[in-house]
């Protein structure tokens, strides 16, 4: 309990910095989601398995915290979750630099997939 309790301050405190950040970074059409990050690298240092329903109402929360549509945190949590657990043993034996590009990879996917959904709501 005391670990997701953590879990939870981290991601508030990431959150605020990723939302302090943000407008600066905006004039410059910049977006760098640290609160995926943060919680990508918490699930990659994990000795445990984090579950789909863990993965999913901590997606849940970060949408409330940042005021994003509701779900949209959830699910690209849960994938990243799943691709974490899919492939941690192919992480062993990958290099520091593959797995910088995976993250970098990922990350830049769900800048895509949310900018792709603000704009579809501009419609």
């Amino acid at each position: 309990m005391i670990k997701f309790l953590k879990k939870i301050i981290a991601l508030i405190l990431l959150s605020y910095i990723e939302l302090s950040i943000s407008g600066f970074l905006a004039k410059f059409f910049i977006i760098i989601p640290i609160t995926f990050l943060g919680y990508s690298f918490y699930i990659y240092r994990s000795n445990l398995n984090i579950s789909p329903v863990e993965s999913l109402l901590v997606g849940l929360f970060v949408d409330l915290i940042q005021e994003s549509y509701f779900g949209l945190n959830a699910i690209l949590f849960c994938v990243i979750t799943y691709l974490i657990h899919s492939y941690s043993n192919a992480f062993k034996i990958f290099s520091n630099l593959q797995i910088c590009l995976f993250f970098g990879l990922t990350a830049s996917a769900y800048v895509g997939f949310t900018q792709l959904v603000l704009s579809l709501y501009n419609f």
